[in-house]
């Protein structure tokens, strides 16, 4: 992911640090390299404990994507003071095989992580940050 749109996704996080937020990544069919970050609306009735991306920024994301020959390869959300882990509810929505990365806003700063689940089991997603020249950080 390039250092621009990693940074774009954490300032989405920080800006609404008690609430929970939401977005969409985007980026080549088959490949795990974000190209776009869509940052979503978080529709859900208690939005400092869930969240719920809106319908309309998913199909957007979705349509766009596919306009410019990408597909949608991974979702990002916050967890306010608390830890970068999923929850039973967040498992309960993540697709299979589709990474999500999860942005922990604390008083000190941000923990990020990424997870992917496979057929129920949960595992750690390698998040790969590239710098502005293009090397992996």
């Amino acid at each position: 992911m390039p250092l621009l749109l990693f940074e774009q996704m954490c300032e989405h996080a920080r800006r609404d640090g008690e609430h929970e937020v939401c977005g969409v990544l985007v980026g080549a069919p088959g490949e795990q390299s974000v190209g776009q970050v869509v940052v979503g609306q978080n529709v859900a009735t208690e939005p400092a404990h869930r969240f719920m991306l809106d319908a309309a920024t998913l199909l957007r994301a979705d349509h766009d994507a596919r306009a410019q020959g990408s597909e949608i390869i991974g979702f990002y959300h916050s967890h306010p003071n608390q830890a970068p882990f999923p929850s039973l509810t967040d498992r309960a929505m993540m697709w299979d095989d589709v990474p999500v990365v999860i942005i922990a806003v604390r008083d000190r700063g941000l923990a990020v992580c990424g997870w992917q689940q496979r057929r129920a089991q949960l595992q750690p997603c390698l998040l790969q940050i590239e710098s502005a020249t293009g090397e992996a950080e």
